[in-house]
């Protein structure tokens, strides 16, 4: 072969490495925070077209509009960096399933091109998506909210300083502020946003730092004051600038400046140079000013003061789901419950939206344990399996419990969602025996904990839901609604004999409430969320 076809051929090798590497750099760095790729959205979404008030271009949105006659909370989802309004948007689901209205604009696209990466058209186009939500919600938008991770954290951050929109609160997750930096920052990391930044900013090879400054949080002119007005929160993973693209030296910078804007008499609310170098160095907090966690993460910085918060987390260039939504604090509500519970349940705990993932996402703050087994059962051998008996297997719940807490203390809760399939066919015969297990249950748990010596935790028993009989299997569970109505007698007098609290999870879908399962035994996503909602309730007191 000669050897200017092999060098050609060595040269073409070299060039597809190069791509391949930068690919997967670009991959790692990003997690799933930067991904274009998918586009799935749910039934209910649909897609409008919003004409600008500046140059009438068309910009789309997805939209769902609230059911119901009351408003409802708006959230504005922005997309990421390199995305646009089709990118998938895991917040959308959590918007339908609680009833919001919800719009994900596209706000000129991707952040490659001079109209994009916070210039003036893309504040106009959120203002403008903000109007065509307000005017498609059939039951009115009652306060509204925007939030961003990545690309989509540096835009509400831009939204914050220059929205001319009454807005109730942003969240930013991992942002970009400073373009300067971060362009700079991207060529030491051999990443494509270095050139997304050039292209936003200049029209050469040389970085437009003027054009920059004007479209970064750190420097960008506040057009909007909002003290007293908005909330705003800030929220970083730890280890972003090593495992992501963005350090958290952005967040920590803006929020610096925020904090000196909002509240200069507060001193100790800046993080020091001297903290944020050990912060960023380190990638943790040697003498962390708090023990909370943070959907299970620990939390190695918190600083807060009215209408201002920043928390750097256990994680990496990302924005938590499903407790980000949580984490919004819509209409005055903020479940700042700090707790560890221990939910034990059968299918429909374990389910993937079930309860116990329902309390995870409103209490953000809290740690749930969740040991829920599908076909579990209260105290019968289900199917002829004795790991589906959890009056059997109650010790080794709670050796696990105990492992998980760290070993010195116990969960502050146990919440038992059992029942449904104590009430099958197969134990028709013995509906109170599984009403006397229940509380052989609740007396083997409270006396494993003095044994140990550690605190006797709440404990709170959930009655099974009623079923959708017409739906469910004839054969399992026939005339179960019958034998469920027994059971919860029988489960309600467990609960008072041995001190325990019990939910009438029954009676929140009075009449057999058409619609509350899937198969007429498994729980819909909503009626989920509303036991979850019944539970909080009941620990808030």
């Amino acid at each position: 072969m000669p050897f200017s076809t092999r060098h050609s051929l060595l040269r073409r090798f070299q060039v597809t490495l190069l791509m391949w590497c930068l690919v997967f750099n670009l991959m790692a760095q990003n997690v799933a925070w930067d991904n274009t790729r998918d586009k799935r959205w749910p039934a209910g979404f649909t897609q409008g077209e919003i004409p600008s008030s500046v140059d009438t271009t068309l910009q789309k949105a997805w939209f769902y509009a609230a059911c119901g006659e009351t408003p409802r909370p708006l959230l504005v989802s922005l997309h990421t960096w390199s995305g646009d309004y089709t990118q998938e948007d895991p917040l959308a689901a959590e918007a339908m399933l609680h009833n919001w209205n919800y719009i994900h604009p596209d706000f000129r696209g991707a952040n490659n091109h001079p109209g994009a990466c916070g210039s003036p058209l893309t504040i106009a186009d959120m203002a403008d998506a903000i109007r065509y939500a307000r005017d498609h919600s059939p039951a009115g938008t009652a306060e509204i909210h925007v939030a961003g991770v990545s690309g989509g954290g540096h835009a509400a951050l831009m939204a914050f300083l220059q929205l001319p929109v009454e807005v109730a609160s942003f969240s930013a997750w991992v942002p970009v502020t400073d373009l300067e930096a971060w362009y700079h920052e991207s060529l030491a990391r051999k990443n494509r946003y270095a050139v997304d930044v050039l292209r936003c900013t200049s029209h050469g090879d040389t970085l437009g730092i003027t054009e920059a400054h004007s479209r970064s949080p750190l420097f960008a002119p506040i057009k909007v004051e909002r003290k007293g007005k908005t909330t705003l929160r800030i929220y970083a993973g730890i280890h972003d600038g090593y495992t992501g693209s963005v350090p958290i030296s952005h967040a920590v910078t803006f929020f610096n400046r925020m904090a000196r804007e909002w509240h200069p008499s507060n001193r100790k609310l800046p993080v020091t140079p001297d903290l944020l170098l050990k912060l960023v160095t380190s990638r943790t907090h040697s003498q962390p000013e708090t023990l909370l966690t943070l959907a299970n993460r620990k939390v190695h910085l918190l600083r807060e003061a009215p209408g201002l918060s920043l928390t750097l987390f256990e994680g990496t260039h990302e924005m938590l789901v499903p407790q980000a939504f949580s984490l919004i604090p819509a209409q005055g509500q903020d479940y700042r419950l700090n707790r560890t519970i221990l939910t034990i349940g059968d299918s429909n705990g374990a389910a993937i939206n079930g309860w116990p993932r329902q309390l995870s996402a409103l209490l953000p703050w809290s740690r749930i344990i969740n040991l829920s087994v599908s076909g579990n059962t209260i105290g019968f051998d289900n199917l002829g399996r004795h790991a589906l008996n959890t009056l059997r297997n109650l010790n080794q719940y709670l050796d696990s419990a105990i492992t998980l807490t760290g070993g010195n203390q116990g969960p502050d809760c146990i919440i038992f969602g059992l029942g449904t399939n104590d009430a099958k066919q197969v134990f028709a015969d013995s509906t109170q025996v599984a009403g006397d297990n229940m509380e052989l249950l609740l007396h083997s748990t409270k006396s494993w904990f003095r044994e140990k010596g550690v605190p006797i935790p709440r404990l709170i028993v959930l009655t099974p839901p009623p079923m959708e009989e017409h739906l469910a299997d004839h054969a399992k569970y026939g005339g179960g609604n019958q034998r469920i109505s027994t059971l919860n007698r029988f489960l309600k007098r467990a609960a008072h004999k041995q001190g325990a609290h019990i939910i009438d999870i029954h009676a929140l879908f009075p009449g057999n409430t058409p619609g509350h399962t899937t198969d007429g035994v498994h729980l819909t996503g909503e009626a989920q969320l509303r036991v979850a909602q019944e539970i909080i309730a009941t620990l808030m007191h």
